[in-house]
């Protein structure tokens, strides 16, 4: 089955297509060429390898709810096949991080209002509330001699 790939050079370049039947006779003859394919193969699979690492603990991060800036920074700056989606991750967390956040203010804007409009709609409740707090307090602490 042909194989395709798409590249971009940023200078002038000479490329070379070596077959499959080629390269293995090459290999039998020059074995220290098959040293280096295997030893670049084994460089990328080891960046591959982390890159999956740190973006596997960043996704249970991020569903744990324990993902920070700094991690985030670090995900932007992978290289190699999973960089694209190492930032797109970075991004979707960003703003998953953003909207709970906002969630968040929403909570506490809604608690202060409800807490603020009871004490307007309903004064004397919202007295009494404070005067039980106070008696409850009064009643906890130790009697003086």
């Amino acid at each position: 089955m042909p194989r395709t790939a798409t590249i971009m050079a940023r200078t002038d370049v000479a490329a070379l297509r070596v077959e499959r039947d080629n390269l293995m006779s090459l290999v039998a003859e020059l074995p220290s060429i098959a040293i280096e394919i295997i030893s670049e193969l084994g460089q990328r699979l080891h960046s591959t390898n982390q890159s999956l690492a740190f973006l596997t603990y960043a996704a249970n991060a991020l569903a744990r709810g324990e993902y920070d800036a700094a991690m985030l920074a670090e995900l932007t700056r992978q290289s190699g096949a999973l960089a694209t989606f190492a930032r797109a991750f970075s991004d979707m967390a960003a703003e998953i991080q953003a909207k709970q956040t906002r969630r968040e203010e929403m909570e506490v804007t809604k608690f202060k209002s409800k807490d603020y409009l009871d004490r307007w709609v309903n004064p004397p409740a919202a007295l009494e509330a404070e005067a039980k707090k106070m008696r409850e307090a009064k009643a906890k602490q130790p009697a003086s001699a």
